[in-house]
């Protein structure tokens, strides 16, 4: 439907907090809740086993140095830990391997949650909503929003595995020696104080990074869908250089964040590399004062290297950017309360197919009214035309009466129902529409003329598209009825695609009909054609057309001459006529019956 509607140029700004985002994760990954208790379990039996390997290398050494045991003795006693030593290694080797079969599997079962939920949110905005919102750019943040549930369990892991890890060494090594416990602590907390302070300086630049990449891919996808503009008006190199200036301030912003993080890195190997220091220095005095035992430096030494290997703040800090910027986005959208929702549950009956706009008023903005207590009734299987120039209001009316937008006051009814008191489901199902912007999922004909009505039969099939005058153009097709369309129908000539719509409608047999100037974009002959047909369709319906070609509408019981919103002429084709107003003038301009469009 082509139309003048003025949409919001922007939506309202959600605030999303980083708490918001990890509860959200968090709660779905609960769901899992018996998987998700195995993979922790299995992190702690492989932990506990990388904390007492170290120890029991230890306990060799101070088996080998205890001058007290026969040779014998140390033998059978080094033997025993070596054997607990390649347990533990078995045990940790298998338990790591069941731990990220069972990991993967929470991850793939809860990004199908997520998909599904984020489909059907995504899929309950408004008209509105996907006028201001580039597909891409919604694909883009959908696909950094499923990525990132890998990330926060990563993330979770990390956290769990480096607390319970840190916690394990400072309680091996304050039983050993407070000193050195003492020190571990120290650096434990003078380590995360540094990478906090790390994380809140790269956070604004992770969020602004991927803020670029979303409005890049909205560029890309706007130049792709207008490709054919691209090509008319030979503007490729405009196209790349506006596509290039986002990426300069994309790459620009790369190389901030990246020379930051450089910067933070060598602060926390610095910091790392001073611990070490100062670890060595004291297991030497402490060893020479004959404080610590050999045994108890060999793993002071063990576990310094891996506190430095295990203790990933800066790495986890950084995933959390990243996790941050790929959802906070995506989570907007999904906290974004939909424009138009379900006041009940109760489903629309119909049986005369009655339908009444009683005293709407309606605007796309507050201080831009369409309608203003406006009156329109259709009788019972009436065929009403909508005529006169662009932006009178006629094909807003039909978006109302889908109930793609809420009116401002009054009411809309089919057979005295008002439509916002029903489920939006139960109302759109039982109305067809033929738009004059006809777009076709990127399938085969059979799946888009038979969307409406997927049980149709093979012969009802060919029927409809008979009527609608496609049949021969689909039947020459190589592939006849299993011909994908390509994206939008682009395969499809504009007339071809107006066909398979008309075709799709009278298959679907609904008893309301809306026409949005669905004979505008067929030649003459075609168009006699389609008429013919449409006044078979028409038969035992409620119809309402949008027309401005009148020589289409002449048949119709009723044409509303609409300017501004409101009716300035109502009647037959011959009442309008001997009228001699607006509609007779309309008539005798159009040399060709046809008034430039909406």
């Amino acid at each position: 439907m082509n139309t003048t509607t003025k949409i919001p140029s922007k939506a309202p700004d959600i605030e999303i907090s980083n708490r918001d985002i990890f509860l959200y994760f968090w709660n779905h990954n609960i769901n899992q809740k018996g998987k998700f208790l195995l993979v922790i379990l299995t992190n702690l039996t492989v932990i506990g086993c990388g904390i007492l390997i170290p120890k029991m290398y230890s306990k060799i050494v101070e088996v080998a140095n205890n001058t007290e045991l026969l040779s014998g003795e140390i033998a059978s006693a080094l033997s025993g830990i070596v054997g607990i030593i390649c347990l533990l290694e078995v045990i940790k080797l298998f338990v790591d391997f069941l731990g990220e079969i069972i990991f993967w599997k929470v991850i793939l079962q809860v990004r199908t949650v997520l998909t599904k939920d984020i489909m059907y949110y995504t899929l309950g905005h408004s008209y509105t909503f996907f006028s201001n919102h580039f597909s891409w750019a919604l694909l883009a943040k959908n696909k950094k929003f499923l990525g990132a549930e890998r990330d926060f369990m990563r993330i979770f892991f990390k956290i769990f595995n480096t607390l319970t890890f840190v916690t394990g060494i400072l309680a091996i090594v304050f039983s050993e020696s407070w000193q050195i416990g003492l020190c571990f602590l120290a650096f434990t907390i003078a380590y995360c104080i540094t990478a906090y302070f790390i994380f809140k300086r790269e956070q604004v630049r992770e969020e602004k990074r991927q803020e670029l990449q979303s409005q890049a891919s909205a560029i890309l996808s706007d130049t792709i869908t207008n490709n054919m503009n691209v090509l008319t008006f030979a503007s490729h190199q405009k196209e790349l250089d506006h596509y290039d200036k986002k990426m300069q301030e994309r790459q620009t912003c790369f190389e901030k964040r990246d020379f930051i993080h450089q910067q933070h890195s060598f602060i926390i190997r610095f910091v790392t590399y001073l611990f070490r220091r100062l670890i060595f220095f004291l297991s030497l005095r402490f060893r020479k004062n004959g404080e610590l035992s050999p045994a108890i430096v060999l793993l002071a030494f063990t576990y310094v290297q891996q506190l430095d290997w295990k203790l990933e703040i800066v790495w986890i800090l950084k995933m959390i950017n990243h996790f941050i910027g790929a959802t906070k986005e995506m989570l907007k959208i999904l906290n974004t309360p939909h424009e138009i929702v379900d006041k009940t549950e109760k489903k629309l009956k119909v049986w005369a197919w009655k339908i009444e706009f009683q005293d709407i008023t309606f605007g796309y903005s507050k201080d831009d009214k369409i309608f203003e207590h406006f009156d329109l009734r259709i009788k019972p299987w009436e065929k009403v035309a909508l005529v006169w120039q662009s932006g009178s209001g006629k094909s807003s009316l039909t978006k109302l009466l889908f109930r793609f937008y809420d009116l401002f006051e009054g009411k809309i009814t089919i057979d005295d129902q008002d439509i916002s008191q029903v489920s939006q489901e139960s109302l759109r199902s039982q109305i067809s529409l033929v738009p004059q912007d006809v777009i076709l999922f990127h399938r085969s004909l059979r799946e888009n003329i038979c969307y409406g009505n997927p049980k149709a039969t093979e012969e009802e099939m060919i029927s409809a598209c008979k009527m609608a005058r496609c049949y021969d153009f689909i039947s020459k097709l190589e592939q006849g009825f299993d011909t994908l369309v390509g994206e939008r129908g682009i395969k499809l000539s504009w007339g071809e695609r107006q066909r398979v719509a008309i075709a799709r409608a009278i298959l679907e047999n609904k008893k309301i009909l809306v026409l949005d100037e669905a004979t505008s974009a067929l030649d003459s002959e075609s168009e006699v054609l389609i008429q013919e047909a449409m006044e078979e369709v028409m038969k035992n319906k409620t119809c309402i057309v949008v027309a401005h070609r009148l020589s289409t509408i002449r048949k119709m019981d009723k044409i509303v001459v609409m300017e501004k919103g409101k009716i300035i002429e109502k009647g037959s084709d011959n009442e309008l006529l001997n009228l001699n107003g607006t509609y007779a003038r309309l008539w005798n301009l159009q040399s060709d019956g046809f008034l430039g469009g909406e």
